[in-house]
């Protein structure tokens, strides 16, 4: 009997789109708007601190996709130097990811107009598998004890962000340490699930018009693991006067999304949509992201180089 509920486990998995398996880290639309969602060299952006809430239901209408929500909050504590601390939870059918991980960044100037951040993030992973979470006729079968298949990882990743005037790129590698998650059953391992190290490049431009009370940002991701192919989202980001922008984007492998926001004093509001791609159109509304950020002690001016902005002559 234990080795049918087994059956019906993995078929579960495998009804699952595949991508969702192999999203070993969590996706965001809202990227542009909240780099140190993904780099931590990004922490202390501004010259006051800086707290988000982040959900995001992918593929509503699917069972089992994934959902993720996340909180964060970050601060510089010199000129130099900035920390931060994220918390983020992942479901995917059946798994569950909790991770929580403390930041710390270093920038260094490069003359008047360039300016070099170094990120280091430190933390930890727990992988949990919720078989009790199946439906079946016999829960006193210990197969499906809620906290069986459990198991806690270190983990670190590194990050890096340089600005030359308006130019700003990133490079993350997140799981650094690509952990492997292992479970035993009886005392015997049979089940593993290995993370893989993964690089992340993020790139925005600011074109600065109309004596600045617009600014055009073309944003661009790219994702790559040494064994996967390159996974890429490019779109662009319109500012209206720091407090309004709309932005638009297009995902390999997903759709287009668009994304909508408002910056009131302190506070941040933020919402993207996800056009679900052509395999999942008839079974998906869509995906959903909302994020909000709460300045203290500071304006929300929409642009997330305010402390970082590099001397050019104008």
């Amino acid at each position: 009997m234990r080795n049918f509920y087994f059956c019906i486990f993995f078929v579960i998995l495998f009804l699952i789109p595949n991508n969702a398996l192999t999203q070993q880290t969590s996706e965001y639309n809202l990227y542009h708007q909240n780099p140190y969602l993904i780099n931590p060299a990004y922490a202390g952006s501004y010259d006051h601190a800086v707290g988000y809430l982040h959900a995001r239901n992918q593929w509503v209408g699917v069972s089992g996709a994934p959902q993720t929500g996340s909180f964060g909050l970050h601060n510089s504590i010199t000129e130099k130097m900035a920390i931060g601390g994220r918390i983020t939870s992942d479901k995917i059918s059946l798994m569950n990811t909790f991770a929580a991980h403390i930041d710390y960044a270093y920038r260094l100037q490069i003359g008047t107009t360039q300016r070099l951040s170094f990120g280091l993030s430190l933390g930890f992973m727990q992988h949990k598998i919720n078989l009790s979470d199946i439906l079946v006729d016999d829960y006193s079968d210990q197969t499906f004890a809620a906290d069986k298949y459990n198991y806690i990882a270190l983990d670190a990743g590194l990050g890096l962000r340089y600005q030359w005037r308006n130019l700003d790129i990133g490079l993350a590698v997140p799981q650094l340490l690509a952990p492997a998650m292992k479970y035993k059953t009886d005392g015997v391992q049979n089940y593993a699930f290995n993370y893989e190290r993964q690089f992340w490049i993020t790139a925005m431009y600011n074109f600065y018009l109309s004596k600045k009370t617009w600014i055009v940002s073309p944003t661009a991701l790219l994702k790559a693991t040494m064994t996967s192919p390159l996974h890429y989202d490019v779109g662009f980001r319109v500012l209206w006067k720091e407090q309004l922008w709309a932005s638009a984007s297009y995902r390999e492998s997903s759709g287009a999304t668009v994304g909508l926001g408002v910056n009131l004093s302190n506070l941040g509001i933020a919402y993207a949509y996800e056009m679900s791609g052509d395999e999942l159109w008839a079974q998906s509304s869509g995906t959903h992201e909302i994020m909000f950020s709460y300045h203290f002690g500071g304006r929300n001016s929409g642009d997330n180089r305010e402390l970082n902005k590099i001397k050019e002559d104008q």
